[in-house]
């Protein structure tokens, strides 16, 4: 009998962000959560699907072994439901893992798209939230509600998925053998490593494929709120010189990607329209340039997406990583309209996550055991502040039970100072973290409390972002002198300005954590403006924009001749 425990799947903590940050995130994922499908008909699916398989310590039962005789491009809707779908389904059910699955990675060899009536859909995506064909399909139900949660996929699975399945899905492949079990090394090797290596934004000269550039100022922000990630925005469209980069993301029909430029752990990716067109003819630099560069995973679409940002992955995908997630929740929470793409990354790979510690009591190292025997586990947390909430018991590789679920406690109290203004909230009943922020922040933006501390509150989460909104940063909120008892007798204490008490409850199991202050923001800013009418000679546009700190400049233009002009 193999008895494991799980790794801590989320912090007790609350995250208050004023435009500040710190803490992992409340994520996890391991072997154990993650089913690998192998096409028993490639020896080259056999041999990657072993390998990493035995790299993230998935057990036998794990394992689905299809038999896929076609190649690895694509196949149609019954395809797709017939050799991948079902038989994935009917092992999850019939091995009494529905508990646990949560991740899915197909080992080479698998077709990367599925294609019914020249509606075009990722396998990845397929698996993720169904495949999407017919009338609409720019409709509203195609987003993923997934997308910026900042929360635990069991507790934020999308919508709009269908048949009641979701799975965060990743496709081990490359263009050889030795490369995909490079792709899986190079996830596995980043775990908890804490790299110091940056992640690059670029804006390129293509005004098409360089559309998420005005994204790029609230990821550097965010991350810079982190404290422990480096994310460099450049104009340029070569990667010529760049080497040992946790991150790269850019939009150009074609690039060279010089060899061996990224550090365990990186997500890299174009926004061209074939990115994900990994196998078969593409005049395009498909993902897999990435891939065989050293990236831990990619993403692309398979087939023209249009120049739709939200089909591909949102910078903030490297904020996402920072806080502990791992890469297959990283790349899921950035894509808001994901079914046209393809992700190809081992899925578990997390720089940022730290594991807890612990051990079994009371047994020794591979005792025997006879009869009956008590024994116990002891965990640790990394941080005093964030102690553990959630660990499950695995036997012989399943889940077996809950061993402790710690939520926040009712009656606690958390307590918010913002200048003159003190916010203390009492935890509910049956409170979850996302709850509770999102209480938090509707509390700051109160008339009240916003008008007095120009601030603007939102929740993501488990954490909520303050922006302040005058004219110049305010000063640090300094932890207030509180002095009682007696005068000979007499006790004096600094009361923070952000912390949770115990309140009625029997245990504090509420925390807080805040940046000491508001950062500075260096966001260019990005104003995009409409002018229509008819234009004649002489005709004059101009425009006032006074900056936040007080200064105003005026931009005239005045048209020559009649008829538009730029």
């Amino acid at each position: 009998m193999c008895v494991s425990i799980l790794r801590c799947l989320c912090g007790v903590a609350i995250l208050l962000s004023l435009n500040q940050f710190t803490s992992s995130a409340q994520a996890g994922g391991s072997g154990l959560n993650t089913l690998v499908v192998i096409n028993q008909n490639s020896s080259n699916s056999i041999t990657v699907g072993n390998y990493f398989a035995e790299r993230r310590n998935v057990p036998p039962e794990n394992i689905v072994r299809i038999s896929w005789p076609g190649g690895n491009i694509s196949w149609d809707d019954t395809q797709f439901q017939t050799n991948l779908l079902q038989p994935l389904i009917a092992a999850i059910s019939g091995r009494g893992l529905s508990n646990q699955v949560q991740y899915v990675a197909l080992s080479m060899d698998i077709p990367y798209a599925t294609v019914q009536s020249n509606f075009h859909n990722g396998t990845t995506s397929g698996l993720f939230y169904g495949l999407k064909t017919g009338a609409g399909l720019n409709a509203y139900m195609l987003t993923n509600s997934y997308a910026g949660s900042e929360a635990v996929f069991a507790d934020a699975k999308p919508a709009a998925a269908e048949g009641g399945y979701s799975f965060l899905t990743t496709m081990i492949t490359a263009g050889s053998l030795a490369q995909a079990k490079s792709l899986v090394d190079q996830g596995v090797n980043s775990d908890s490593t804490f790299p110091t290596a940056p992640a690059v934004l670029t804006k390129t000269s293509d005004p098409l494929r360089r559309i998420r550039y005005t994204a790029f100022d609230n990821a550097i922000f965010n991350t810079r709120l982190r404290g422990n990630y480096s994310v460099i925005r450049k104009n340029t469209d070569s990667m010529t010189g760049e080497t040992n980069l946790l991150g790269y993301q850019t939009g150009l029909m074609t690039l060279s990607v010089p060899a061996t430029v990224f550090a365990p752990g990186a997500m890299a990716d174009s926004l061209t329209s074939y990115g994900g067109a990994i196998f078969g003819y593409n005049e395009q630099t498909s993902l897999l340039a990435f891939i065989h560069a050293g990236a831990a995973g990619s993403y692309g679409t398979v087939t023209e997406p249009t120049a739709n940002a939200a089909k591909f992955p949102n910078p903030q995908n490297y904020f996402f990583q920072s806080r502990g997630f791992n890469l297959a929740e990283c790349y899921y929470q950035s894509l808001d309209i994901p079914f046209q793409g393809l992700v190809v990354g081992e899925p578990l790979a997390a720089p940022f996550a730290v594991a807890a510690s612990g051990g079994w009591e009371g047994i020794a190292s591979d005792e025997i055991i006879s009869g009956a025997k008590s024994f116990s586990v002891q965990f640790t947390a990394t941080d005093t502040t964030r102690p553990l909430s959630r660990i499950e018991l695995f036997v012989d590789g399943k889940f077996f039970q809950v061993l402790t679920n710690i939520t926040p406690a009712a009656g606690n109290q958390i307590s918010v100072r913002l200048g003159t203004q003190t916010i203390i909230q009492t935890v509910p009943p049956n409170a979850t973290l996302a709850t509770l922020a999102a209480s938090l922040a509707a509390t700051i933006n109160s008339p009240t409390i916003s008008n007095a501390t120009r601030t603007a509150a939102q929740a993501f989460g488990d954490r909520v972002e303050l922006r302040f909104t005058g004219g110049n940063r305010p000063l640090p909120p300094r932890n207030l002198r509180v002095t009682s008892g007696s005068a000979t007798n007499q006790i004096t204490a600094d009361v923070p300005a952000f912390m949770t008490s115990i309140g009625t409850a029997s245990a504090r199991t509420t925390f807080l954590a805040a940046r000491p202050s508001f950062l500075d923001s260096p966001a260019q800013g990005i104003k995009t403006l409409a002018v229509n009418g008819s234009v004649q000679a002489g005709t004059w546009l101009r425009l006032t924009v006074t900056k936040t700190n007080g200064a105003v400049v005026v931009v005239t233009y005045t048209n020559p001749t009649a008829g538009p002009s730029p």
